[in-house]
């Protein structure tokens, strides 16, 4: 009786081990840095960057009075085949003291410590967001007061990288 579940032990063991291969989700992937572009068995990824301007912002208002900043990004690249079988993220970048681009993935929540309209310093939170449909990516910029100054020249700007992966 051992020997025999010793046995079927052991085949098990061969079978499952030869069956098992080593796959990754994207392979051996490669980078084009020229066209932002990577593929391999039919994955591919690329992105675009986009700045997003205080004058490119749409204050909008929720009924219950909260406002939140709205920017539309046109990105003919996100198809019907993305919204089905892919996917859309996107980063918001800046430049280190050092001179390096440094990505943050979105959602985001940053830190801010200054009132633009009485240069008076106080500590708050704004909140960095997005949807994606077919053709194009919807930016959300909400303050963690809920409020947003209706003066545009207060609005913030954004260096934004979408990436796309159909």
């Amino acid at each position: 009786m051992k020997a025999n579940n010793l046995f079927l032990f052991a085949v098990t063991a061969v079978v499952l081990l030869c069956s098992c291969t080593k796959e990754s989700y994207f392979g051996d992937l490669t980078y084009d840095r020229d066209y932002g572009r990577s593929s391999d068995k039919g994955v591919t990824m690329s992105h675009y960057d986009f700045t997003v301007e205080s004058i490119d912002w749409q204050l909008a208002t929720a009924s219950d009075g909260s406002s939140y900043l709205v920017a539309v990004l046109n990105v003919p690249e996100i198809t019907a085949r993305v919204v089905n079988d892919g996917s859309v993220t996107v980063s918001r970048g800046y430049t280190d003291d050092d001179g390096y681009t440094v990505w943050t993935p979105l959602p985001m929540v940053r830190a801010q410590a200054m009132d633009y309209n009485t240069d008076t310093e106080y500590l708050y939170s704004e909140y960095l967001d997005f949807e994606w449909t077919e053709g194009a990516v919807y930016i959300y910029f909400t303050a963690t007061d809920l409020f947003v100054d209706d003066d545009p020249s207060h609005w913030p700007e954004f260096y934004l990288r979408v990436t796309i992966f159909k």
